[in-house]
């Protein structure tokens, strides 16, 4: 499937002592247990690898959750994750695959997704096609554009705040990805109680892509 984000997967370049690591870390039982005591020898480079990881896929998806696209710029590393698409614990094998990692916010992966795989549409053969997003349900963090499924619309002005997510025509995808990451717990609008009114989300969507791109942040 197309990359959808840049830097590219292809880009991220394993080295010879990081090919070593991942070989020995996949012999054992839990290959992301880097501190296990028959990886000693590797430790230190697999704790580097998952450091080059999590800034890799940061920077990809401009600091945003891969799930929900919550601002994770400088957030504290413990309240980030290194998110297995697939989980690892289901497939080992996909546990250092560059195109299987992504970079979440901690409610996404552990208070919702965790080690679930009811969002694969086909389990057969789903280890060979990790990479093809029409193998899941929700927006796959790398080959899919969320942007393309679902607006995520952010307003701030004071203490007012308005966060709403808005399905773009009829995504299925988007629909899916909507109720699966429970997006609605996320919306707010306080612009209503302070104000009286309500903020029009199309009106707001247009205020905050006219600002990006006076910022020549989008095209």
């Amino acid at each position: 499937m197309p990359d959808c984000y840049t830097p590219l997967l292809a880009d991220f370049a394993l080295t010879a002592d990081e090919k070593a690591a991942i070989a020995a870390a996949l012999a054992t039982h839990d290959p992301w247990k880097h501190d296990a005591a028959e990886l000693a020898a590797h430790t230190a480079v697999l704790v580097e690898l998952k450091s080059r990881i999590r800034e890799f896929h940061l920077q990809r998806r401009n600091h945003l959750c891969c799930y929900c696209h919550k601002n994770l710029y400088g957030e504290f590393n413990l309240v980030l994750d290194r998110e297995h698409i697939l989980p690892k614990s289901t497939y080992p094998v996909l546990t250092y695959r560059i195109g299987n990692l992504a970079t979440s916010c901690k409610k996404c992966n552990m208070r919702i997704k965790g080690n679930d795989v009811s969002f694969v549409v086909n389990f057969h053969d789903i280890v060979d096609h990790y990479a093809d997003s029409g193998r899941y349900s929700f927006i796959h963090p790398n080959f899919d554009r969320f942007q393309d499924h679902i607006d995520r619309i952010e307003r701030q002005n004071g203490g007012n705040l308005l966060v709403a997510f808005r399905v773009i025509g009829d995504s299925d995808k988007g629909k899916y990805h909507y109720d699966y990451f429970h997006l609605s717990d996320l919306e707010i609008n306080s612009f209503d109680d302070a104000q009286g009114r309500s903020v029009d989300l199309t009106e707001a969507l247009c205020e905050v892509t006219e600002l990006a791109k006076g910022r020549g942040q989008v095209n």
